[in-house]
């Protein structure tokens, strides 16, 4: 039922749809329900917007309908709209979402591509799930997730469509998109230095929480260090966004940060959502259970994961105890399914372990590499071209024959040949 609140936006926006479709257009939703999730869709946005037979529509909260992250996107400010009229909108063709949760309309094609790497719990819940006719998968290891959620909640008879696409977030920073030098110039660090960047992850139990401010202050302490910190982006929902108890602890985390640590020269807090850049001029990583792990793990550089035992004893029993942990039998500190990749690195309890940590990662960066290695394997389809694959894959299920532009075909080579490149192990 339309809340009466949004019934003008309803209309307008329908109205807008129906000339669109007047027009032979196709007509795409594409869920941004948080700015989060922005970087994940970007890329395949980016290479749909070059397709005149597709309109795209942008769907987000009310609070950040008019935030300048969304600019980011391309999408019309006018085919922008309230995230709780997405699933009333039956005359759109394809509903893309980087979040499961997200509420697609009915009749449309619902696809869904994940924000991360299968990580803190075994399965999504089955209605959501079931909510997707289209799975773009990650890689292996993301493909087995789906295809196990799929059998056990005998999904089978619903006709999912599961798709190898890759991770588009990624395609950048496969792509060698990012110079080192430049990105230090922009943050104004020294890039003679060994460079830290603390990532942690944002739910209950989890370091931010129990141990953050300890461990940014350690590491200034090491002094002869650059260290960069870049929070959970749920971290960053503001007061007035339903979502912040719930992600933040009731912390405004940003502003507690900055004002204890900003003045430290050799500090840097980003608030940007792209990661990648940030990934790229990092030595090596401290985190807890969070996927961007995952995405740093590619670069096969080390990482120091924070025990955070809470999250494993109560987190996972209370906000996760839904997804799939009901006949769970298994050890998720060990479990490369659900622990960040934490058996591929080094593991500490307390934050005065950090310095020691460190030192033996700065001075002997390959020492968990054939771990590393092995899992990196099981993380990407289609690296560096994940995008493209997966805006192929979308104008096919638009049941759009093949158009390629010219910069396309020209984008295509080069992700072909640096996708060769980085399976062939060079940088």
């Amino acid at each position: 039922v339309l809340k009466l609140r949004i019934i003008p936006s309803y209309l307008r926006i329908s109205w807008l749809m129906w000339k669109d479709k007047r027009s032979g257009k196709k007509i795409l939703i594409v869920d941004t329900e948080e700015l989060q999730y922005i970087p994940f869709v970007s890329p395949v946005v980016d290479l749909l917007r070059l397709d005149n037979r597709i309109v795209l529509y942008c769907a987000t909260l009310r609070v950040y309908m008019n935030n300048p992250e969304l600019k980011k996107l391309g999408i019309s400010v006018n085919r922008t709209f309230d995230v709780q009229l997405s699933q009333h909108l039956n005359m759109a063709d394809l509903f893309l979402s980087a979040h499961i949760h997200a509420q697609g309309p009915k009749n449309a094609t619902r696809v869904h591509m994940f924000h991360h790497q299968p990580v803190k719990y075994v399965s999504f819940e089955r209605s959501r799930l079931a909510h997707y006719g289209v799975q773009f998968t990650l890689g292996p290891i993301s493909r087995k997730w789906v295809d196990d959620s799929i059998a056990k909640y005998n999904l089978s008879k619903n006709n999912i469509q599961v798709f190898e696409i890759g991770y588009p977030k990624l395609d950048g920073l496969i792509q060698g998109k990012y110079e080192k030098k430049s990105v230090f110039q922009i943050l104004d660090l020294n890039p003679n230095l060994p460079t830290i960047l603390y990532a942690p992850s944002w739910d209950e139990g989890l370091s931010l929480r129990t141990n953050g401010i300890e461990i940014i202050q350690t590491l200034l302490n090491m002094t002869k260090i650059n260290l960069i910190v870049k929070l959970h982006p749920a971290t960053f929902v503001p007061p007035d966004n339903p979502n912040f108890i719930f992600y933040t602890g009731g912390v405004q985390w940003p502003k507690l940060i900055k004002k204890k640590f900003e003045e430290n020269d050799n500090f840097r807090f980003i608030t940007d959502h792209f990661i990648n850049p940030l990934l790229i001029v990092s030595d090596l990583m401290v985190t807890d259970v969070s996927s961007v792990a995952l995405e740093y793990l590619v670069l096969d550089r080390p990482i120091i994961y924070f025990d955070s035992p809470i999250f494993f004893t109560k987190t996972i029993a209370t906000i996760y105890k839904n997804y799939g942990f009901e006949n769970y039998s298994g050890n998720p500190r060990t479990d490369p399914m659900i622990n960040a990749g934490r058996h591929t690195g080094l593991v500490i309890e307390r934050a005065d372990e950090l310095p020691a940590a460190i030192n033996r990662c700065l001075s002997n960066p390959k020492e968990f590499s054939v771990k590393r290695q092995g899992l990196i394997q099981q993380l990407l389809y289609n690296p560096g071209a994940a995008g493209l694959v997966a805006a192929e894959t979308i104008s096919q299920l638009l049941e759009l024959p093949a158009q390629r532009t010219v910069i396309e075909m020209e984008n295509k080579a080069e992700l072909i040949n640096n996708r060769t490149k980085f399976d062939n192990g060079k940088e």
